[in-house]
């Protein structure tokens, strides 16, 4: 048998210093953790401006080839309302390994164990000791929605088109939408027939509310279905619906979910796209729970052009993610200047560079869509069932407080069967934004220069101080439902 492990010669643990610590500490918020056996650690973040912290192994385990494994962090952890946790994949592990994260929804109110749920999509089995960094933990903020049903949506000149995503090629128009400042936010939705139902929340303080499918159908093994909500909703500006798996559904069944952006101009009929990586059939029945919405905020973003960008002690160190084991030194943290729009949103600013005479600026395909199309700076092929770091010729400073997720295109995800792996670009990252592209089909996929791959979305993120308790406060939800909405 031939096993892939993971090694961590060269990707030391980073604990911030105090100093370095007090430097953001207006930016920072208290996220209190327990450990449940001596195998836990503590997350830790990789440099000042990393957006995720890494979440370590507490077991020796195999994640079987073209398998799956819940893996064991031995902690419990309480974020502040008004966050949750989203478990992410850590690139070295997607682009190496080929391992991806299932599920990975943590609330405000679990407090049960953290688990990660790893994917090995490769031909080997992975190897897992106590101690790996096996995912990142990224607090990230929500708008916790209030459902109300409406006869008829606003419209708007994005309409029914572009499934959930950037569905036009270019941004022409500047958004005059306004956002509540309301904590909870209204979000109307209409029923296109009588099998949909209302978006529900687990419990309390879950992040995101369930979806069901309105119709009965078979996700085939190794294959893929869109599966009808027969909902249409209307999220507010600045925000964006992310379309995130049911940690059941993954944990259980080795159902995943494709693509799943859905942008506050959407009109269209929200759809769930299933992959189902198992061997067997995945039978969907009326009423069941697909998925989960979580109303994430964004900064909509205003690209610049600049001959070169600001330098960091990260530099182009460790691809997208937390890729450097210490700072040496404290970098110099500019103050980005925001724009205040008609709508009362900050503008962000965000630099960025270009390698390559094939490079193209990323672009919005309508007003208030959430992802910045990023494009291919060359001619390449995915191979069936393999993977692929597609170059996109661009160099980019996010702002602090924010990261890039690089997330899939519905069109890519629903005809072609393509997904994108791992995708965290944090705000002192100044190496090449690349995109992994996951090729589950049995055919061959073709890039070509100035193809749209994936999707750039500028997320508001919480930096965390994690503190040491003996206890946790109780919730009504518990320990129950790992990690997700567990009613």
């Amino acid at each position: 048998m031939t096993v892939a492990t993971l090694s961590n010669a060269d990707e030391k643990n980073f604990e911030m210093p105090t100093v370095e610590k007090q430097t953001l500490s207006d930016s920072r918020l208290t996220l209190r953790y327990t450990e449940l056996n001596s195998d836990a650690k503590m997350p830790t973040y990789g440099s000042l401006s990393a957006a995720g912290a890494d979440l370590y192994s507490a077991e020796d385990v195999v994640v079987p080839s073209n398998g799956k494994y819940c893996v064991s962090t031995g902690l419990q952890l309480e974020i502040p309302i008004g966050y949750y946790g989203r478990v992410a994949p850590r690139s070295g592990l997607a682009a190496k390994h080929f391992i991806d994260v299932g599920a990975g929804v943590i609330d405000s109110d679990y407090r049960g164990e953290v688990k990660v749920l790893l994917f090995n999509f490769n031909a080997t089995d992975f190897e897992v000791k106590k101690g790996d960094r096996i995912a990142q933990l990224i607090c990230e903020q929500i708008g916790n929605g209030t459902y109300t049903e409406v006869t008829n949506l606003e419209t708007t000149d994005r309409g029914a088109g572009g499934f959930g995503s950037t569905g036009q090629s270019t941004m022409t128009v500047q958004s005059n939408t306004t956002a509540s400042t309301s904590e909870r936010i209204a979000v109307r939705f209409t029923q296109l027939n009588e099998n949909a139902h209302a978006p529900t929340y687990g419990s309390e303080e879950a992040a995101g509310a369930d979806l069901y499918s309105a119709e009965d159908v078979v996700v085939p093994a190794n294959s893929k279905v869109c599966v009808s909500t027969a909902i249409q909703m209307e999220l507010p500006f600045g925000y964006y619906g992310r379309v995130a798996p049911r940690s059941g559904l993954a944990a259980k069944h080795y159902i995943d979910v494709g693509a799943g952006v859905v942008d506050s101009d959407y009109r269209g009929e929200v759809k769930v796209l299933l992959f189902n990586f198992s061997k067997t059939d995945f039978e969907v029945k009326k009423g069941d729970r697909v998925a989960q919405l979580v109303c994430e905020k964004i900064a909509h973003c205003v690209y610049e052009a600049a001959s070169e960008l600001e330098n960091t002690d990260r530099g182009d160190g460790g691809f997208g993610s937390t890729g450097k084991s210490a700072m040496e030194n404290e970098p110099v943290v500019k103050k980005v200047k925001t724009n205040q729009s008609e709508t009362g949103l900050s503008s962000v600013s965000i630099e960025f560079t270009k390698s390559t005479e094939n490079a193209h600026m990323p672009t919005y395909g309508s007003e208030t869509a959430a992802g910045a199309d990023l494009y291919s700076a060359e001619d390449v092929t995915v191979p069936a069932k393999g993977k692929l770091c597609v170059s996109t010729g661009i160099h980019m400073k996010l702002p602090l407080g924010y990261y890039g997720r690089v997330a899939p295109r519905s069109g890519l995800a629903a005809k072609h069967f393509i997904d994108v792996g791992a995708g965290v670009i944090d705000s002192d990252y100044r190496g090449e934004v690349k995109v992994l592209l996951f090729n589950f089909n049995e055919a061959d996929f073709e890039v070509k220069k100035g193809d749209r791959i994936a999707q750039i979305i500028c997320e508001q993120i919480a930096f965390c101080d994690y503190q040491k308790v003996d206890t946790l406060e109780d919730t009504e939800r518990g320990a129950g439902g790992f990690g997700s909405t567990g009613k």
